[in-house]
């Protein structure tokens, strides 16, 4: 089948890192997001809280129609599509964070999140699925969501990363690396790339083999979190509309 939804038989035209294509799906993302920011920041509670449900639905739809693409093209398998990768946690608990408006959810998220969805971005790992294939709108809308899931809980319900936050989130990200890798020696995967390097073209190629090339992840995950954190630095936490345990009041 050769088409917008084709499978692994697809003849279109291949994906090109940072080609016409990818650089025009970056730009779009970032016009989005600051249009999100700046439309949505100062809207009334009942505006907000269908923003907010719009895109915990449009996250967990486009997932859906994912897992839904692969059954029909015959390559969903455990060994890919199980919700262990940071941008797969993004769009189930991501969702969840905007629809209940979780402090405990953000102080994660506004990590993990933004860092991997970023990465993400930049190096999408798509095979050759171009444009306007299928996978290539869903894998840019996937992770701009992603993206806009904390973004909406910084920028526009007002909710700041804390020094703790960032402690917590690194130690949360090593435990569950931890768990991953049992997982992937279990069934076979390599999710989050713990157990090797992807096996398409990646930035992992410039990395020593496995397992030092983890300790490098290490690193540059630690410095991308710091980086994320340093602009909240003294700017106070408690800012923004939250219940007393730290949660964000909805408005219904």
């Amino acid at each position: 089948m050769d088409g917008v939804l084709a499978g692994p038989g697809y003849t279109g035209a291949p994906f090109v890192l940072f080609g016409p294509s990818h650089l025009a799906a970056l730009a779009v993302t970032v016009l989005l997001l600051v249009a999100m920011v700046r439309g949505f920041r100062g809207s009334s509670g009942k505006v907000k809280t269908c923003a907010r449900w719009t895109l915990a639905l449009l996250l967990w739809g486009q997932e859906i129609s994912f897992h839904a693409w692969r059954v029909i093209t015959g390559t969903w398998s455990v060994q890919e599509m199980l919700p262990l990768h940071l941008c797969a946690l993004g769009v189930w608990l991501g969702g969840l964070m905007l629809v209940t408006g979780s402090r405990a959810l953000f102080s994660v998220l506004y990590f993990t999140s933004l860092a991997g969805a970023a990465v993400a971005l930049l190096t999408p790992d798509i095979g050759a699925f171009g444009f306007p294939h299928y996978r290539y709108w869903q894998f840019f809308i996937s992770h701009g969501l992603v993206v806009a899931a904390p973004m909406w809980m910084t920028f526009v319900e007002g909710m700041r990363p804390t020094r703790r936050d960032l402690v917590r989130t690194t130690v949360l990200v090593n435990v569950y690396a931890g768990f991953v890798f049992v997982v992937n020696s279990l069934v076979g995967s390599d999710y989050m790339f713990i157990n090797g390097k992807p096996t398409t073209a990646s930035p992992l190629d410039l990395m020593p083999l496995w397992p030092w090339y983890l300790l490098i992840m290490e690193a540059l995950l630690l410095v991308v979190f710091v980086l994320l954190y340093l602009p909240w630095v003294g700017r106070d936490p408690t800012r923004g509309p939250r219940r007393r345990s730290g949660d964000i009041a909805l408005r219904r």
